[in-house]
């Protein structure tokens, strides 16, 4: 790989990395103003189709394809370039983006497929050959398959890379030296340059969940509430077996700061979940719904909803008894460990 230059901001930040999305829009002028990118649309060029597409728009690592012969729409997706593009020449955020995939009202039916948020630290807070030491001697607690937590280090000048999850999971993390992937070794070795990259990948219902908590907080919030309901490094303890009691690392815990855990879980084995149901009505029934509440008021829509002599089809009662039972489970498994931890058993 080409050497690059060292970045200009060095500061520690958490950032969109990745994000692709389909939708129903079959204008190329629509999309560009969903995006807020129609000031720089001139510079994308016509280039070769992908993945079943015949045409795609390219513009530094942003990509809209479309014309597919079996799907209408198009597919956006913006690797770590495009992104950091979006942000220079977008007029909204990317929450206002999210914001706009999540509870758009013009039947457009986005999907996310991908969305990757990283946190850059320049700093030394990720002590990643620590990190590494600690997951080889299995000195971690996670919802992860043990199997699926990895250390790496290729031949040559390639650095450490530690991983979190499967590969066909939905959810993963991945740890690595950026700096030595950038082919910054000279600035390693005089200029003590450290750059140590954490990424999370999520996919589908986890990558539509993690957005919606993004809307109500930080990405860096979000981002350490979902790594601490899935993973910790702990301390050894010699006087304790139970690696569940043991102390969390200090390092670990300077990072995670003060964040409550974050779940991203979606029941996802039914064939018609909360998700979809969200999709439907915020992208198919949302005008009817919010130009009703306008003219009656919320109270009111709800009293007559609730009047209503509507059908519960089977599907939509199977979606709620299983959100229902959901519900319980986790507080069933928040008592029981209320009491291992008041009986000194966990």
């Amino acid at each position: 790989m080409e050497k690059q230059n060292l970045p200009d901001n060095r500061d520690n930040k958490f950032l969109v990395d990745w994000l692709s999305f389909t939708s129903k829009i079959d204008s190329d002028s629509t999309i560009f103003e969903v995006l807020r990118l129609t000031s720089i649309k001139q510079h994308f060029q016509h280039i070769y189709g992908f993945q079943g597409y015949r045409q795609r728009l390219y513009f530094d690592g942003i990509s809209i394809h479309y014309d597919h012969p079996k799907n209408d729409g198009v597919w956006v997706e913006m690797s770590g370039q495009g992104c950091r593009n979006f942000e220079t020449y977008s007029t909204i955020s990317f929450t206002k983006l999210f914001e706009r995939i999540l509870y758009n009202q013009d039947n457009d039916e986005y999907h996310v497929t991908r969305l990757d948020v990283a946190y850059d630290d320049f700093c030394g807070v990720i002590p990643l050959k620590k990190l590494s030491k600690q997951i080889l001697n299995m000195h971690f607690v996670s919802k992860f398959n043990p199997k699926s937590c990895t250390v790496t280090q290729a031949a040559g000048r390639q650095g450490i890379t530690v991983d979190l999850g499967s590969k066909k999971s939905d959810l993963k993390f991945r740890i690595y030296d950026k700096a030595f992937e950038r082919g910054y070794f000279e600035e390693i070795e005089t200029l003590h340059f450290s750059w140590i990259r954490w990424e999370c990948q999520l996919r589908d219902d986890r990558a539509y969940n993690f957005m919606k908590q993004a809307l109500h907080q930080s990405l860096g919030e979000v981002f350490k509430g979902v790594l601490l309901n899935y993973f910790r490094v702990v301390d050894v303890s010699s006087s304790d077996s139970n690696k569940r009691r043991w102390n969390t690392s200090k390092w670990y815990l300077k990072f995670i700061g003060e964040v409550e855990k974050i779940s991203l879980f979606t029941p996802c084995k039914a064939d018609y979940n909360l998700y979809k149901c969200e999709r439907y009505v915020y992208s198919q029934a949302g005008n009817a719904i919010d130009t009703l509440i306008k003219i009656k008021g919320v109270d009111r829509f709800v009293q007559e909803l609730k009047a209503s002599k509507s059908v519960t089809t089977p599907k939509y009662i199977e979606l709620y008894n299983n959100f229902k039972a959901q519900e319980q489970a986790e507080r069933n498994g928040e008592e029981l460990l209320n009491y291992l931890k008041e009986h000194n058993l966990e």
